[in-house]
């Protein structure tokens, strides 16, 4: 399994950061009391208690009174959250696409998740052997359940659990303190820079398609007017938009002035547009 879990299958009691799934009885609980936490996309639930006050004691039950529960959801949610900060056009947000120069900010975010940063959430490895795919457990989406009632229930759902220094990170982000639980971090400790960086970079590239920096001005300028309000239509429409070169843009703007002063007639502006684009002596100044 991935360095942060631990089998949990064995442990008499239940602990902070076990992993439930979605059992019939725990989903018997969650619906009675919290329907809205059944939701097709709260694929699991995270254990939030302490693990000291889910301990059976001298008479056979724990100090707390209620367990706990964070929804676990998609790794993919939390992404395309992320990104509709810097979808700054509309049609951007139809076609799903965010332009390039944004790519460091989302790997810095990417990189926080991981390394369980973020205090909104706790970031969840995909362990396929028991059908969790990369995820996060949302610290502020929590749920309590009767730990007289429901403790049997817990813990004949729980899959995994988390080590013990991850068990203190989780502990750390819900208990908001000061100070900052010192885990190993994916580089040096478990991958190299090297890995740790492909694998940011696969998450990524898997969850976001990026456009040119230069073209995202040029999709506001000829998307004014139309309604795409299709995914795949609207990034077809960025896929063909024309960047216009250096060259070109240079071009316009000698022409635009020209014109401007009345230097040029109106006529033959595109006359003259055509004659300096062919002009070999001004590809010296331009690479493109």
């Amino acid at each position: 399994m991935h360095f942060t879990y631990k089998d949990s299958h064995t442990g008499e009691d239940l602990e902070q950061g076990d992993l439930l799934e979605r059992s019939e009885g725990l989903e018997a609980v969650i619906g009675k009391y919290h329907p809205y936490y059944l939701k097709c996309d709260y694929s699991h639930f995270l254990v939030l208690t302490q693990s000291c006050d889910l301990v059976k004691r001298d008479g056979g039950q724990p100090k707390a009174a209620y367990v706990s529960l964070a929804a676990v959801r998609p790794l993919s949610l939390v992404l395309e959250r992320e990104a509709e900060k810097y979808r700054s056009h509309e049609i951007m947000r139809v076609a799903n696409v965010v332009e390039r120069g944004k790519k460091e900010l989302l790997r810095e975010f990417v990189r926080k998740l991981l390394n369980n940063n973020h205090p909104e959430f706790f970031y969840m490895h995909a362990e396929p052997q028991i059908g969790l795919e990369r995820s996060c457990a949302f610290l502020r989406l929590t749920v309590s359940i009767r730990c007289l009632e429901h403790y049997d229930v817990c813990r004949n759902a729980r899959l995994i659990g988390l080590e013990n220094e991850f068990q203190a990170k989780l502990g750390w982000l819900v208990g908001n303190l000061y100070s900052r639980v010192g885990t190993n971090d994916w580089a040096p400790d478990y991958y190299s820079h090297e890995k740790w960086s492909q694998i940011v970079d696969a998450i990524v590239d898997d969850s976001y398609f990026f456009v040119e920096d230069a073209k995202v001005k040029q999709v506001k300028k000829d998307s004014k007017g139309k309604e795409l309000t299709n995914r795949d239509e609207a990034r077809a429409f960025i896929e063909g938009i024309k960047v216009p070169s250096r060259r070109e843009q240079a071009i316009t703007a000698v022409i635009e002035a020209l014109t401007s002063e009345n230097l040029l007639d109106y006529k033959n502006k595109e006359r003259a547009r055509k004659h300096l684009m062919n002009t070999a002596a001004l590809s010296t100044y331009f690479k493109s």
